[in-house]
């Protein structure tokens, strides 16, 4: 499993372990459609759509980002309709793990052993399982008396030999798991399944994380075993190994109760685990320990957040602002969160503002999000406006930048302009989804629906498979309604919409 969190585990990725300081639019209900979407019947309606292999990756991407019900939720349903797929009873067992879903765990086991007898899942889950429960000495044992495991149960047995201090054997295992040959694209397998013989690179990236601590700490001629240990639970948090990352940790602070980062790392781990109340005992314990890093007030924000002390976490998040904190962009993101549902606009305007200053390309999608909140929520078309027309210069012939420009002026009643910005957008790139979505919207604003309709139509056609699920159902839904404003007496009373619906 990828990085749980990414946009938080990074500042992981910077803490110096030797106690020095730290280096578009919103989805609509569903209706029922025929099945043809690319019909020219204008007066029939057309389907929401996600492919599959869309399916299993927003169901991934809700896991990763902790959305576990949801992602449950969508696993579920792709099962109903692809039941012989292994891919979501992988997925659906580190849900389970994660949440300590034992019962469901268990049923899941069972499930995937009649169904796939042959396949490893099932004796890994029910290992990860042993792990869960801290059993690590029959997890050893397990392993020890079995002839064949999986390279997946051979990296937890190298992490828990490393747990008893026997690293050389560890090295061993890890050395050979990095030989293995890496499947780029196991997503493209027929059943979202690695190649046989192969590792994903994420599996191969852990292993070498691994490798790369034992190296570095060989490097430290005095090297203690609490630095050891550090390091690890460093490596693990950073691939969500919440329960191995506490143990690891938890020992360095057995040996060293002054270790700070030894706290930090277990008050992370406790964190992920979603045991809150402990997970800020041990992170205060760090702040009074050394109350000059910027990670240790990061992390308590994050713990008070959770503990629903939402005014303290805003206190923490800005303090952690005032050091030259390299991973700053990420406290405001988190801090326009809380200042969102305190109503505080002002102070996310301008941090809106800060960040819309020469944005990571990973970060530009987030600003779809940015433009609906001041569009839907704080209800000022013209700051956002403005950060898209920031957003479009600092990147003029980027589309999504030109798109949510264009969608700002829309909302601002400015309409002329956003023509001229669609027309840009169009001459780039013809064909684009979310372009022909903002010509409908322009299009319905100035009371023209059949051309809002004909560009709604094309918005469907022209995402349809294509990785913009969302905008497609966006485009139904506007395509829809329009339809239904033209055809009042086919709905019956339950189908019609509050005049309020987007």
């Amino acid at each position: 499993m990828k990085k749980h969190k990414k946009k938080i585990l990074i500042v992981l990725g910077i803490l110096l372990i030797s106690g020095g300081s730290f280096l578009y639019y919103q989805q609509a209900r569903k209706i029922k459609f025929p099945k043809n979407p690319a019909k020219k019947t204008i007066q029939l309606g057309v389907p929401r759509h996600m492919s599959l292999k869309g399916q299993i990756r927003e169901a991934k991407k809700l896991l990763d980002d902790a959305q576990f019900s949801k992602s449950a939720l969508l696993l579920s349903s792709v099962l109903k309709k692809n039941p012989d797929l292994i891919a979501p009873y992988q997925f659906l067992g580190e849900i389970y793990l994660q949440t300590k879903n034992f019962a469901k765990l268990d049923n899941l086991i069972a499930q995937i052993q009649k169904k796939f007898p042959q396949n490893s899942l099932a004796n890994d889950l029910q290992m990860r399982k042993l792990i869960a429960e801290k059993k690590f000495g029959e997890v050893l044992k397990n392993l020890e008396k079995s002839r064949e495991i999986s390279d997946e149960l051979k990296f937890y047995q190298a992490l828990l030999l490393s747990l008893q201090n026997n690293h050389e054997k560890s090295r061993e295992i890890l050395k050979n798991l990095e030989k293995l040959p890496i499947d780029e694209n196991p997503q493209d397998q027929e059943n979202f399944q690695t190649e046989e013989g192969f590792v994903t690179a994420d599996f191969h990236e852990k292993v070498a994380g691994l490798l790369e601590v034992y190296s570095e700490f060989d490097k430290f001629a005095d090297g203690k075993n609490p630095h050891l240990f550090v390091l690890i639970a460093k490596n693990l948090a950073e691939n969500n190994e919440a329960v191995l990352a506490k143990e690891f940790a938890s020992v360095a602070i057995k040996e060293d109760p002054e270790y700070v980062d030894g706290w930090v790392l277990r008050g992370y781990a406790e964190y992920m685990m979603e045991d809150y109340p402990n997970a800020l005992e041990d992170l205060r314990q760090a702040y009074d320990l050394d109350p000059s890093r910027p990670e240790i007030y990061y992390f308590l924000a994050l713990t008070l957040e959770k503990n629903g002390n939402l005014p303290e976490a805003a206190l923490f998040f800005e303090k952690s602002l005032e050091f030259d904190f390299e991973f700053s962009r990420e406290i405001r993101w988190k801090l326009i969160n809380i200042l969102i549902d305190q109503k505080k606009y002002d102070k996310v305007i301008e941090l809106y503002k800060e960040l819309a200053q020469n944005p990571p390309k990973k970060e530009r999608e987030k600003f779809v999000s940015v433009i609906a909140n001041l569009i839907n929520i704080i209800k000022n078309p013209q700051a956002a406006t403005e950060i898209a027309q920031t957003l479009s210069e600092q990147n003029p012939d980027d589309i999504l930048s030109l798109n949510l420009e264009a969608w700002s002026l829309i909302e601002a009643g400015n309409l002329d302009e956003a023509e001229i910005v669609l027309n840009k957008a169009q001459s780039i790139k013809e064909n684009n989804p979310r372009t022909a979505l903002n010509f409908g919207l322009l299009y319905e604003k100035q009371g023209d629906y059949s051309l809002a309709r004909e560009w709604y139509k094309k918005s469907y056609e022209y995402g349809l498979g294509n990785g913009f699920d969302e905008v497609v159902n966006t485009a139904a839904d506007k395509f829809n309604n329009l339809v239904d404003k033209e055809n009042p007496a086919k709905l019956s009373s339950d189908d019609k919409r509050n005049a309020s619906s987007p």
